[in-house]
């Protein structure tokens, strides 16, 4: 009985720290420094509408990395749901 309580203290302290409701990891840095750079590179590297274009480009292309991250986040805590209900049941029941 004491090892199962244990081991269920354990999940649940993972678990809860595991859900934070903010980015992890160097994820948006790395995309936010992609869409820095290569923006940085259409003005050096190009002139007039070529450059406004480019810009563009790159930031649909830097929105729709974010746009993926946060659907892997959504996924994820979508993933957690059914934990974090079974936590709460077992908080409610002890």
């Amino acid at each position: 009985m004491y090892k199962r309580q244990l081991e269920s203290d354990l999940k649940q302290y993972v678990r809860k720290r595991q859900r934070r409701g903010h980015a992890r990891g160097w994820g948006p840095y790395l995309v936010l420094l992609y869409g820095t750079a290569m923006t940085i590179g259409a003005f050096a590297y190009l002139d007039g509408g070529w450059a406004i274009l480019a810009m563009l480009v790159v930031w649909l292309s830097t929105l729709g990395l974010y746009v993926l991250m946060v659907l892997v986040g959504l996924a994820g805590a979508a993933l957690g749901a059914p934990g974090r209900l079974t936590d709460r049941i077992r908080e409610f029941r002890s």
